[in-house]
């Protein structure tokens, strides 16, 4: 049986595709795996469409999310992408500054940003970053 494809999916594939991402469309996977595959930078981002925020995952969604050990998303509009984008490079960056301190190596952010609790973290970077836009980098 084939699944049903989110409304907003070809408008956002077409836009991601236009600002130059990677799109692979994995909807037909079923079992609860995300419906499109985003490329960017050397990342790979899972993202489960919604065409209403307010939709709740299904079953197979919700045990794929709390199994999945890396990043996956649930996001109902490009710009919920970019945003997702955006804090898995951040995420990195904090797991990079985690090895450098053991290391011994300077930080790439301030200790006192990386000791605080992930949500006020997030926080933090997300207004740092709020005017990089990743949609208009060029080659």
């Amino acid at each position: 049986m084939a699944k049903r494809v989110d409304r907003n999916q070809p408008k956002i594939v077409k836009e991601l595709r236009d600002l130059g991402y990677s799109v692979a469309i994995t909807s037909d996977l079923g079992r609860g795996f995300p419906d499109i595959v985003v490329g960017y930078a050397g990342l790979n981002i899972l993202v489960e469409l919604k065409a209403d925020g307010k939709k709740k995952l299904t079953d197979d969604e919700e045990k794929f999310f709390s199994d999945w050990q890396g990043q996956v998303n649930k996001c109902c509009t490009t710009q919920e992408i970019l945003q997702a984008i955006r804090l898995a490079i951040i995420n990195i960056i904090f797991d990079q500054n985690k090895i450098f301190s053991k290391l011994g190596v300077g930080f790439l952010l301030p200790t006192e940003i990386l000791a605080l609790p992930t949500k006020e973290r997030d926080e933090y970077v997300r207004k740092s970053f709020e005017s990089f836009d990743f949609a208009d980098d060029e080659e």
